[in-house]
């Protein structure tokens, strides 16, 4: 589907913005304590770019398990040095099913592993620096071995889904 970046937050950008703003994530392992999450005021979604689906929306059939028509609804949100993504899916034939995604309104928040140079002009092509060295593996193949790939899915757990290991 086709996205358009803006400097426009719509006001999906807007809600969840403000929802993560006293948010609050459980820990790993079950741990009794909470994790919480970077402070609101560093998320300011004027500050950030962000990415719509062109259309708002997109229909694509289920690539897993039997065939199922979904409505997908995606927003994107990048900041200086983290990536936000809000990901959804609704059964088509029933908008309030969904089937994947923030099922709480607060999106999937990750650090960036790359950001765009600044100094971009007409003449000079917008470029990425490296910000998490530890992470480049995740950029593709150019950036790792076959060995290093496998090595770190492993250590993740591996493929995460069914279909994936057929």
């Amino acid at each position: 589907c086709d996205v358009t970046w803006t400097m426009t937050p719509n006001d999906v950008h807007l809600q969840y913005c403000a929802n993560h703003k006293n948010s609050q994530q459980p820990s790993p392992e079950g741990l009794d304590e909470t994790v919480v999450g970077k402070e609101h005021e560093n998320f300011d979604p004027l500050d950030a770019t962000h990415a719509v689906m062109t259309n708002g929306e997109a229909l694509v059939n289920s690539t897993m398990g039997d065939p199922v028509e979904l409505l997908i609804r995606d927003e994107l949100s990048l900041w200086q040095d983290d990536f936000w993504i809000n990901d959804r899916g609704y059964l088509a034939s029933n908008k309030n099913v969904m089937v994947y995604g923030n099922w709480n309104d607060v999106p999937y928040q990750l650090e960036r592993v790359t950001r765009w140079n600044k100094e971009a002009t007409e003449r000079i092509p917008i470029n990425t620096t490296t910000t998490r060295d530890d992470l480049t593996w995740t950029l593709g193949e150019s950036w790792r071995t076959e060995a290093e790939y496998q090595a770190n899915l492993d250590a993740v757990g591996g493929i995460s889904t069914q279909t994936n290991n057929k």
